[in-house]
């Protein structure tokens, strides 16, 4: 659900902060938010952002966006392959030919 805050701004003028968030039943709440400088703005891009996210997929989509295959394969053997054996750690951390470090 959207909500559009009217919030001051130091010279006098407005700005609208549109605020999202989606409660998902045993996952945690996902909440986005953006300022724009006028009303119909806020409500648009509102509009446009719920529809997206109420897509398959979409709210997931959007926790990872900006995350690269090289982000996730780092997280992955900070978090769970500190026991991995020596073949599998040699395997992942194998570049492709070509590629330098």
């Amino acid at each position: 659900m959207a909500t559009i805050v009217k919030r001051p701004k130091s010279d006098g003028s407005f700005s609208y902060l549109a605020r999202i968030r989606i409660a998902r039943t045993g996952q945690p709440d996902y909440s986005e938010s953006k300022t724009f400088p006028r009303k119909a703005m806020a409500e648009e891009w509102a509009k446009r952002r719920e529809l997206e996210l109420a897509a398959p997929g979409g709210v997931l989509t959007a926790k990872w966006k900006g995350v690269t295959l090289h982000d996730a394969i780092e997280r992955y053997l900070h978090e769970f392959a500190d026991g991995a054996g020596r073949s599998k750690r040699a395997t992942i951390e194998q570049r492709p030919a070509g590629r330098k470090k």
